[in-house]
């Protein structure tokens, strides 16, 4: 994810990349996933610090959605700190993510199909990582979408914030 605009109390995330890669054995229930992080290499101590301590689900309410993934990641990774690129254009279904390294992964267009609004889109994605969870796929399902988090929720919305 990219923020746009945002902060963890006086520390501000504007501009920062996140990526949090998540692998599953099994069902989620199980909570026996595994959870790596990468962090950009342009973020300060202090905004690295927020950073993790928002994906821990710190302050959060419980039914938030880091504490979802706090609870179901039972496994977490030393965070990486690498170069971060992340170009995206949600109208065309296109996008790329880079960790030089670290991981690449891409979306492009289904051939026309319209994205379905302005908001989100879908289209075919492809990535590849050589974290600690390690993979390569193509062919997959890629979604984009825009959306504002605070401690009482996950919204969608229509445009960039």
């Amino acid at each position: 994810m990219q923020v746009e605009r945002g902060n963890y109390g006086d520390v501000s995330l504007d501009n920062q990349p996140i990526l949090a890669l998540f692998h599953l054995h099994g069902p989620m229930h199980d909570c026996d996933g595994h959870l790596q992080v990468i962090l950009s290499d342009t973020a300060s101590a202090e905004q690295r610090a927020a950073i993790l301590a928002i994906l821990s689900s710190d302050n959060q309410p419980k039914e938030s959605i880091f504490s979802i993934f706090n609870c179901i990641a039972e496994h977490r990774h030393e965070p990486l700190v690498r170069p971060i690129d992340i170009e995206w254009d949600i109208a065309n279904s296109a996008a790329r993510i880079a960790a030089p390294g670290v991981i690449e992964a891409r979306s492009v267009s289904l051939g026309g199909a319209a994205p379905a609004s302005g908001d989100s889109s879908i289209g075919q994605g492809s990535a590849t990582s050589s974290t600690n969870i390690a993979f390569e796929m193509s062919h997959c399902h890629a979604a984009l979408s825009y959306f504002e988090f605070d401690n009482d929720r996950l919204r969608f919305s229509k445009t960039a914030f």
